[in-house]
């Protein structure tokens, strides 16, 4: 076996030694104002204990070199840690830990330059973003944290156990396919979810509705349609809040059709793109000449990741692919369409996927997967309408209808031209 350049270890020990630099930089800013020989690790120690792991890493027997050094590490480690909480009573442990992770962050580094490197500035993130950390913990309610768990354990765990094969009537059932459709969608509106959440509701009416937009465009309608009930002054504004919201279901069936099937994603993206565009417009002609800062706190969006709420969502997509496959067989397009139009008054994200993975099992329905998915699109965009019209009055409500209707309008001829 061949000895490596000495100019090629001397390089793997630079990036170790860098992987301690910025974790180091972060603590000893971090503890810059404690006097000197107060702190636990610093700048130096931290260079020190990666350059150390670099060695182990370059070196003969690295992986025993490696044992020891952390065995011995986490002996000073203890005895720093007991001598600084007994003098100031912090019992934290992070930096202690982080010190006993530097040493193996040395010895990936001089093996994968580019990961070690990642690492410790994730590690230094940690560290440096705790305050931030800690204010979001602690905005967090119990059904959000709980939540992120499920989502987690549906991810890593439950969905690498569903059987990946057809099943059920028509063979219209992956359970695995459908777990990731499921995941997918929900992550959509998770993220959306936590948007709002963070951000709040009191930025403004608009930006309230956008980021809501991602999570339940029918919520965001019903919440400003009463408020438009209570407020008929504002009517004028709140609409442009439903029109955005409304938009914003256009990207997200996009997304959600180019994720499961490509080609189904570029044949609906000229109607969507009217379908979203229109409103959107509208919005922001209306922002332009109108005050902005409303409060957006009538907006209530549940959480949009629960157990109930994936098992519901996995069961809609499941019951909705057989009854497409179904009425395709029995009734052709026709049935397709039916079903779409029927499921598109209440969801159409449901139907879309279930849509797409039919397109994405039979490349012969694609034009009929589009067809049904612009009928659900056009139907759930008007049922929308008809929501502000009944539950605002008509001072939202003939806006919306004109808004919304305008863009289904464009959308439906559009898709017949490119469809």
């Amino acid at each position: 076996m061949e000895t490596p350049p000495l100019d090629a270890d001397l390089m793997k020990l630079a990036v170790a030694a860098a992987t301690g630099l910025v974790i180091g930089l972060e603590r000893g800013w971090s503890h810059r104002t404690e006097a000197e020989g107060q702190r636990v690790a610093g700048l130096r120690t931290f260079t020190l204990a990666a350059l150390a792991g670099g060695l182990c890493g370059i070196l003969p027997e690295g992986a025993l070199l490696l044992a020891v050094l952390l065995g011995a590490l986490a002996l000073i480690v203890a005895m720093a840690y007991y001598a600084q909480s007994t003098r100031s009573g912090d019992v934290g442990i992070t930096t202690e830990l982080a010190l006993l992770a530097t040493p193996v962050l040395g010895l990936l580094a001089t093996r994968k330059p580019l990961e070690g490197i990642a690492v410790a500035a994730l590690v230094a993130a940690l560290l440096g973003f705790k305050q931030e950390l800690h204010a979001t913990i602690g905005r967090l309610a119990r059904d959000e944290v709980l939540a992120t768990v499920q989502l987690l354990i549906v991810a890593v765990v439950v969905l690498p156990l569903l059987p990946d094969e057809p099943l059920g009537p028509f063979g219209a059932v992956n359970p695995r396919t459908v777990g990731w459709l499921v995941l997918l969608l929900l992550g959509v509106a998770y993220v959306g979810y936590f948007a709002v959440r963070v951000i709040g509701t009191s930025r403004g009416l608009l930006l309230t509705a956008f980021l809501g937009g991602f999570t339940s465009s029918t919520a965001v309608t019903l919440a400003y349609a009463r408020l438009a009930r209570h407020k008929p002054q504002a009517a004028r504004l709140l609409s442009a809040g439903i029109s955005v919201a409304c938009a914003m279901m256009a990207p997200r069936i996009w997304l959600l059709a180019s994720a499961i099937e490509p080609d189904l994603g570029q044949r609906l993206a000229p109607a969507l793109l009217v379908l979203g565009a229109v409103p959107a417009a509208y919005a922001l002609y209306t922002s332009r000449s109108a005050h902005t800062d409303a409060p957006g706190d009538a907006v209530l969006i549940d959480n949009p990741f629960a157990i109930r709420a994936a098992l519901l969502m996995a069961a809609a997509v499941a019951g909705l692919g057989v009854l497409i496959r179904g009425a395709e067989e029995w009734f052709g397009a026709v049935g397709a369409y039916s079903v779409a139009a029927l499921s598109g008054i209440l969801d159409v994200d449901a139907v879309s996927v279930a849509l797409a993975e039919g397109a994405r099992r039979d490349a012969t329905a694609l034009h009929v997967a589009g067809g049904a998915i612009m009928v659900a699109a056009i139907v759930n965009t008007l049922v929308k309408a008809g929501m502000a019209l009944v539950l605002g009055g008509r001072g939202i409500g003939l806006r919306c209808l004109a808004v919304l209707g305008t863009g289904a309008a464009g959308a439906i001829s559009v898709w017949l031209v490119t469809g």
